[in-house]
């Protein structure tokens, strides 16, 4: 590929340049019409309480005293931690390191497209893709969260581009290593980062057909570096709970084993819907035009397979859509590479006529889209923010306010509760409970083990657990009365005293 020369390489400060506005914009709206900083959901306070009791206390726990193998992205507790130790508020260093993990996918996607568009003499693809990856609302709204999921897009991205590049032109056992390490990096911010070592080892094998013991030695070397960053973790959560995955990998999959009864065709569609909605709707159309013929261009098929394989995964252990289907949203940037690669393909043989039209016309289209789904995102960011804000912030303050140091409190969102209340806890969800897991949707069980642990106070939203909180030896104390979250047909978060005999 040619040399795209120290100009064109300038070019590429303008898709940063544009992460930081997107993110800028979202904050904005989201203190315009949310009236206070905050946070889109609850699991982002979790990882600021256990970033803060790493930095200030030195432990890896949710609740002071008692570690815990609660958290799915001990990488992004790490990255939040300095922002203690500089005395920053929670909001502003996470907001930092979310836009910055944007610069990274935005840029990552432009390193993808130069893997995957080899003939491309100028930057257009790359720049191109880099922007609709900086500018697309779901990814905005992962790098304002509060949440590692833009990072983890980012180390995708990027380690698809290496995936591209090895199944070209065999690496060296240095880069192989280094691969490795990138995998357990990855892996780090959340589990199914260890999927790319599959999409690595096709590359290999790519290069590599029919010299077996070449390609031995080399998957020995990437999964050395791998185990070098993940076995410490690994250890660590046998240490703690027994499993060498976190709490919230079973808890999740047990909580919404429910689920499991669709058909899994049923489940493998029902994701999309909330994905497409953006420009991705758009540039999927493209995909045709961005695929060569497998025979020639293997290595291109790469991150399809690693997008569709991510896919059938989440269809089959995890087929939520809720939070905007935050986590399936990494696999939206690999599409939006390839969808722009087709658009300009499609673009550059259309010289004349109708296709000329179309073409002009599907890339006005799709800027638009953008444009207008990153404002509508803008908004919704805020929404989310003011309901966490008005539900699990405003009881975690009233707990906080009335209830004693020593208080149990059980509850199934622990996020804010454990940033503001700091109350030893009873978690429903199995996050720092685990021993729930196995009768997480069972009301009567849950009511059981509250009784035997002496739970005091009941934190929940009622419609949850509407067969609990009519227990009579519940008593509501107190309920939020936010009414947007009414008026999205969701009821109002409240506690409850417990008395037992």
């Amino acid at each position: 590929m040619a040399d795209h020369g120290p100009h064109n390489r300038r070019i590429f400060a303008l898709p940063a340049l544009f992460a930081l506005v997107t993110t800028s914009v979202f904050l904005i709206v989201m203190r315009w019409r949310a009236g206070a900083a905050g946070f889109p959901l609850d699991d982002a306070w979790i990882h600021q309480t256990y970033a803060r009791n790493l930095a200030l206390h030195g432990e890896f726990s949710f609740v002071l005293g008692q570690p815990s193998a609660g958290s799915t992205a001990p990488l992004w507790t790490l990255l939040l931690a300095p922002g203690y130790w500089l005395g920053l508020a929670p909001f502003v260093w996470a907001w930092a390191l979310g836009a910055l993990s944007l610069i990274g996918a935005a840029l990552a996607a432009a390193y993808l497209a130069r893997g995957l568009f080899p003939e491309e003499e100028h930057p257009t693809i790359p720049v191109l893709a880099a922007l609709v990856v900086a500018g697309e609302w779901h990814l905005v709204w992962s790098a304002a969260s509060g949440m590692e999921t833009a990072l983890f897009a980012a180390g995708v991205l990027a380690l698809l581009g290496v995936a591209v590049r090895w199944a070209r032109k065999l690496p060296t056992p240095r880069q192989a290593f280094l691969g490795g390490v990138g995998i357990g990096a990855l892996t780090l911010t959340r589990p199914e980062g260890v999927l790319l070592s599959g999409i690595l080892g096709l590359a290999l094998l790519i290069s590599l057909w029919r010299r077996w013991s070449v390609l031995v030695k080399y998957g020995l070397i990437v999964g050395a570096g791998l185990l070098l960053v993940v076995l410490p973790y690994v250890a660590l959560n046998l240490h703690l709970s027994g499993a060498p995955f976190p709490n919230t990998f079973y808890a999740k999959q047990q909580e919404y084993g429910i689920l499991y009864t669709l058909p899994l065709l049923t489940r493998l569609f029902r994701l999309w819907p909330t994905l497409l909605a953006g420009p991705l709707v758009m540039l999927i159309l493209a995909l045709p035009w961005a695929l060569d013929d497998p025979r020639r261009a293997p290595g291109q098929w790469l991150p399809l397979v690693w997008v569709v394989g991510t896919w059938v995964l989440y269809a089959w252990r995890l087929p939520v859509t809720y939070q905007h289907g935050r986590y399936l949203i990494p696999i939206i940037p690999p599409l939006l590479v390839y969808g722009t690669g087709g658009l300009r393909r499609f673009w550059r043989k259309a010289r004349s006529g109708w296709r000329w039209i179309v073409t002009r016309a599907w890339a006005a289209a799709t800027a638009l889209v953008l444009i207008s789904f990153l404002w509508l995102g803008a908004d919704i960011f805020a929404t989310d923010v003011a309901i966490i804000n008005g539900e699990m912030v405003d009881v975690a303050q009233w707990i906080n306010t009335h209830t004693a140091p020593d208080t149990h409190i059980a509850a199934h969102d622990i996020g804010a509760l454990g940033y503001f209340a700091q109350r030893p806890l009873l978690d429903l969800a199995g996050l720092v409970s685990p021993e729930v897991i196995p009768f997480i949707r069972d009301e009567a069980q849950l009511l059981a083990w509250m009784e035997a642990r002496q739970a005091e106070y009941l934190v929940t939203f009622p419609s949850w657990y509407p067969t609990l909180v009519a227990d009579p030896r519940l008593e509501l104390v107190y309920q939020t009365d936010t009414a947007l979250t009414r008026a999205h047909g969701e009821d109002n978060m409240a506690i409850y005293r417990c008395r037992w005999p």
